[in-house]
Formats: structure tokens, sequence, C-alpha cells
């Protein structure tokens, strides 16, 4: 059948793509990974012995534990360069010295505080924890988890959409499609709920026999958990106006729809208050993280010149090089 095609050939190729890009090469990853280990480590405080409490974490702050760290893959300059996938590939299988419950503090700055969308990376990143994995192999496993989810939510928009199939499925295997589904991006799962979305839409409205009350609930829960992981999304939920009233076995249909408009704003505005916050007072939603990326270039800065003093020697700067300042 199409939908179970599609479902191996998303799986088979993402695995492709997620070893192909190491860990921190999708568009903005490095934001999502920090979002889903901070949730994975608050998880781990709820259930640890320890008398740390991590609270409130704004978005300009971030939480892993101690030795979650790697150079050569967190390297946002250089991008993917063969240091990264030696690290990648060298890390693959090490274990983790830190405890379960550890943690540690990082000047980094998360995506939003909405944890919907990151729930499936953050449980394989907590689960890493459990298991006492290394940094790199909790990077595969988040990464995993997404993938998987996009490519359920893909089988069922090919398999209940009432035509298109092969339009679905076609876009599904996109490679930056691919590219996303394979990442801790909420996009991976952004786009599997978009195509749930519309194709259970389309057969609520177009399918020769009414909706049932599960699809149906199929259908409100993917609009809920869509619109609030990005409000330019919320549009989307309008396809709900397409389906005529008299398929639907509800009173008032045309109240329970604009019901369920508003319930999906709402939930938008609630969980996206932060950024919405920032983008109307015009000021930045990451200033530490600004100052942080600054400091950091400074000590890179710094220790290059260091090295280039040791370098020269006692006599000074070897010839035709420039002084270290």
């Amino acid at each position: 059948a199409l939908h179970r095609l599609v479902c191996l050939l998303v799986l088979v190729l993402g695995i492709t793509y997620s070893f192909a890009l190491p860990p921190y090469g999708a568009p903005d990853e490095k934001y999502h990974i920090n979002q889903s280990f901070t949730l994975a480590c608050r998880w781990a405080n709820v259930l640890s012995d320890e008398d740390w409490q991590m609270g409130h974490v704004p978005i300009s702050m971030s939480y892993r534990r101690e030795h979650d760290v790697n150079a050569a893959l967190q390297d946002q300059e250089t991008g993917t360069t063969v240091w990264a996938w030696q690290a990648f590939a060298g890390d693959l299988f090490t274990l983790s010295p830190d405890a379960f419950d550890s943690h540690a503090e990082y000047q980094e700055a998360q995506t939003d505080e909405n944890p919907l969308l990151y729930l499936p990376s953050a449980a394989a990143v907590f689960l890493a924890f459990v298991l006492r994995l290394g940094f790199v192999p909790a990077l595969v496993l988040g990464r995993l988890a997404n993938l998987a989810c996009f490519a359920l939510l893909a089988a069922a928009a090919v398999k209940y959409t009432p035509f298109g199939r092969r339009v679905f499925a076609a876009a599904a295997l996109l490679p930056m499609t691919l590219h996303l589904a394979a990442s801790f991006s909420r996009d991976s799962l952004l786009l599997g709920l978009c195509f749930a979305f519309a194709a259970l839409a389309m057969r609520a409205a177009f399918a020769p026999e009414a909706p049932g009350r599960k699809l149906l609930a199929a259908l409100a829960a993917a609009g809920l958990l869509m619109c609030p992981g990005k409000a330019v999304y919320l549009p989307l939920a309008l396809l709900v106006l397409c389906i005529p009233g008299r398929r639907l076995a509800l009173p008032r249909p045309a109240l329970w729809k604009a019901g369920y408009l508003a319930a999906c704003l709402a939930l938008t505005l609630a969980l996206n208050s932060t950024m919405l916050g920032t983008a109307m007072t015009g000021g930045t939603a990451e200033p530490q993280a600004a100052e942080s990326t600054a400091a950091a270039q400074t000590a890179v800065q710094a220790g290059g010149a260091a090295l280039a003093a040791d370098a020269a020697g006692p006599a000074g700067p070897a010839h035709g090089a420039p002084e270290a300042e």
C-alpha cells in the first residue's frame, strides 16, 4: 500500500539524511536541541533526589548534562566538515560519565517556551539520560524520535486523504522535508501535523461517508497541536470551514467550528506570549545568547592570538606574521 511505502521510504531516506548531515546541521537546530535537552533535564529534575530546582527557564538559557558538549559538532561557523563527521562517528557509541540527574546551565538560547512539539525528541533524550548514553547517542535518539513521528503522520495523511495521495507522498519525500524531518527541528512534527490535518479535513469534507467521531477527534487534535507550533500555520485551521455542516453529527455545527477556531487562536496566543510580546516591544528575545556568542568569539580570537604568540617565541612574531594583539 502507498502509505506503508511512504512510511518505509521516509524512515530509510531520513536515517540516511541524519547520518549524512550530522547534528547541528539543520536550520537553527542548535536552538531546538537546547529546547529538547532542557525539557529532558526538567523531567530528570522531577525524578531526582537532589534539592536543586530548575524553576522557570527563560529562552536565553538552556540546560544539558556537564559532558554534553562536542566542539566539532557544535561549531556553527564552519558548518558540516570532515571534522564534524569524524566527531560524530567517533562518539556514536559513547557512554556518559554524568549521573542521571546531573545538569549544567548554559547561556544558550532555546527556540521559545512552547514545549508541545519537543515532547518526542525530549523523551528520546531523557531515555538517553536513563541509559547513561553519551552526547552523540542522545542526539541520534532525539533525531530518530522526530523522524519516526513524521513518518507515521505522513503515512496517515496518504492513507486517509480521499484524493491527492501521490501529492502528499511526493511532498513528504522532498529533500528539504526529509532534512527537517530527520532533525531536532520542530518543523519535523509541524510538517507531519500539517499533512495529517489537511488530509483529515479533506476526508471529512469530501469522502463518500460522513466523518465519524474518531476522525473528528483526530482532526481537532492535529489542529490544536499544529497551530501553537508556529502562528503562521494558524490560517490552515480554516480548512474546517470547508466541511459541510450537514456532514457533522453535531448540534449547531457552525457554532462548533467557531469555537474550535477560537480555541486554536487562544492556544496559539497563550503558548507564544513571550515571542509575541518581544515582537510588539521591538526587543530581542535572546540578549544573553547574543552576549554569550560575542564572548565566545572573543575567547576564540584571544586563544588564536595566544597560540600565534606562543609559536612566535620570545624573539617576537615570525617573519611576515602580524603581531598578536
